[in-house]
C-alpha cells in the first residue's frame, strides 16, 4: 500500500473545505431572517451576573432600531406555537420557524418569538400555517422569566 502523495492530501484538503464552506453558507442562509423578524433580530448578548439565579446569563441587548418600534403597531409573519393544549387561545406564541426548530426547541435565538396576547380576550385558533399577525409592539431586555417581545392587541391578519 502506497502512502499519499502531497498533491492528493492538498487535494482532498480543499475539496473538504470547499465542501465545509458550503454548508456553512447553507446553514446561514437557513437561518436569515426576513421581513420585521429580520428587524426584530438585531439583537446582541451580553454576559451578566444574575444574582437571583447565582449564575452568568446572556442578556439581551436591542437595536436602536428596534427600540424605536417600542409601542409601535408592527405586522410579523410567522407561525403559532400553542401555550396550552386547547384548540383556540387567546394568549399564543409566533414564531418566525415552525414548532420543530422555535426558540424552546433549542433551535433558534430567543429574538425569533414574541408572545401575543389577542385584542379584546378573543380566542383565536390554532393552526400549522403561517400567519400575519399585528400589534402594538413591547421590548422586555430586563425580565429573564418572560419572552423578549410581545404584540398587545394582536389581530390576526392572515
Amino acid at each position: 500500500m502506497k502512502p499519499y502523495s502531497a498533491d492528493l492530501r492538498r487535494r482532498g484538503m480543499k475539496q473538504c473545505l470547499t465542501l465545509c464552506c458550503m454548508v456553512l453558507a447553507i446553514s446561514i442562509s437557513a437561518q436569515t431572517l426576513t421581513g420585521m423578524w429580520g428587524t426584530l433580530s438585531m439583537v446582541r448578548y451580553d454576559r451578566e451576573f444574575n444574582e437571583d439565579w447565582g449564575i452568568d446569563m446572556q442578556v439581551p441587548v436591542v437595536s436602536p432600531i428596534v427600540k424605536q418600534l417600542e409601542g409601535t403597531e408592527i405586522e410579523v409573519r410567522g407561525y403559532l406555537i400553542p401555550l396550552d393544549a386547547k384548540k383556540e387561545s387567546a394568549h399564543v406564541m409566533l414564531s418566525a420557524y415552525p414548532v420543530s426548530n422555535c426558540f424552546f426547541c433549542g433551535k433558534a435565538g430567543p429574538e425569533t418569538a414574541a408572545q401575543a396576547f389577542i385584542k379584546d380576550g378573543k380566542k383565536i385558533p390554532h393552526t400549522d400555517d403561517k400567519v400575519i399577525m399585528r400589534g402594538t409592539l413591547r421590548i422586555n431586555e430586563k425580565d429573564m422569566n418572560s419572552l423578549l417581545y410581545t404584540l398587545e392587541d394582536a389581530v390576526l391578519v392572515e
